[in-house]
């Protein structure tokens, strides 16, 4: 059991922060951390299964629910050795500034598409920025970039050189792929709120050239949203409707379900998708995954040939290639799949990422070595011109 004490503050409770939090529990023990929850979820949250946590673990703190873990959460935000802040609330990180005690900010990319960087002429995000500029000048502020764009976006602010360290969201690993699966086509799998930044769209156009070439496979596009009657439209047009299924949203368990029984995953996103878990699943679950290189995950997760594929966003000419490769060469698939799930194991496992940070904790606050690695989370992140 590790000597420190940490807070781990984030404004939802989610699916994605718990398999982490349940494991640095364990390694500090339940006395000495918090997992801090600063905002009631959403309806929409609540509805595609955020709800189904346990509020009830001694180490969850529901800021919101009372005065009482107001406060609580106060105290441990001026004493706990280490806080990480996954809210970009000034007050919160200035408070933990002042402490001198060690900080680290988390958060997916600040500077997503269409807006980028213009969002700066903004004046409240304008100030926002310049002010986490200062804050991050501290010693004693660090940075978990959670997506390769993430780190970009910070790096363009020049002030936490040597103070970032990759991060992302962490998921529990499945019994692995189904063995059992009966003759049929190369089953594709898509899954997710149907927005326009998740270039759906791109993913029909590439199964369209497939079907023109002959390619055997069946696609299941399964989620909800503005786009759905749009793809639809598409998918009709393009004489999909006998390879191509649109299905209902998918809740956690059955999407899961879905992955193990599917051969490749696709995620076509753009540069809004901030990280990208259904990666992390899909990779954890023996999936073959093509993903966009926009993505934020995907650029910190997959090695491009080796435990999976990347694509330009929106080239549904390459996407096209790419899955006729994989369909038609099983030993690629299978090659490329077990690649994905040894990654997710032994480097983007739960309880790898819990203990590594730990250790980067460790070694920072007692100027130790601090521990080098060389992929994976806590791995150092170089400058601004690696970035580009």
């Amino acid at each position: 059991m590790a000597s420190l004490s940490m807070l781990y503050a984030s404004n939802y409770i989610s699916p994605l922060q718990m398999p982490l939090a349940t494991e640095l529990a364990e390694i500090l023990g339940h006395n000495a951390f918090r997992f801090a929850v600063t905002q009631e979820l959403s309806p929409e949250r609540k509805r595609i299964g955020w709800g189904q946590v346990d509020y009830e673990q001694p180490w969850v703190l529901p800021v919101h629910a009372s005065p009482e873990r107001r406060y609580e959460f106060e105290r441990w935000l001026y004493e706990a050795d280490v806080a990480v802040i996954g809210d970009r609330d000034i007050d919160m990180l200035r408070t933990r500034v002042e402490t001198g005690r060690l900080t680290f900010h988390m958060s997916e990319r600040w500077w997503k598409p269409p807006l980028g960087r213009l969002r700066l002429l903004h004046p409240h995000f304008a100030r926002m920025t310049m002010q986490f500029r200062s804050l991050a000048k501290a010693p004693n502020m660090h940075y978990l970039p959670m997506g390769h764009y993430a780190a970009s976006d910070m790096a363009f602010l020049r002030v936490l050189e040597g103070k970032m360290w990759r991060w992302g969201y962490f998921v529990n690993a499945g019994p692995g792929p189904s063995h059992d699966r009966p003759q049929r086509p190369a089953r594709i799998l898509w899954m997710g709120r149907m927005l326009p930044w998740k270039r759906v769209d791109t993913l029909l156009r590439a199964a369209a050239r497939l079907k023109r070439e002959g390619v055997p496979f069946e696609l299941h596009v399964c989620g909800d949203g503005p786009m759905r009657g749009k793809l639809t439209r598409q998918a009709t047009r393009s004489r999909l409707t006998d390879v191509v299924s649109l299905e209902p949203f998918l809740l956690a368990a059955q999407a899961r379900e879905a992955m193990r029984n599917s051969d490749i995953y696709v995620c076509p996103s753009n540069g809004g998708e901030g990280w990208g878990a259904v990666i992390s699943e899909a990779m954890s679950d023996g999936c073959v995954v093509v993903a966009s290189r926009e993505a934020g995950a995907a650029q910190v997760l997959i090695q491009d040939g080796m435990n999976g594929f990347l694509f330009p966003t929106g080239d549904d000419c390459r996407l096209a290639k790419v899955l006729a490769e994989v369909i038609t060469k099983p030993d690629l698939g299978r090659r490329v799949s077990a690649a994905a799930r040894k990654t997710m194991l032994e480097e983007w496992a739960p309880v790898v990422g819990a203990r590594r940070l730990v250790g980067l904790c460790e070694g920072l606050l007692h100027s130790e070595t601090i521990p080098r690695f060389e992929n994976g989370p806590c791995s150092p992140i170089a400058g601004r011109s690696s970035m580009n």
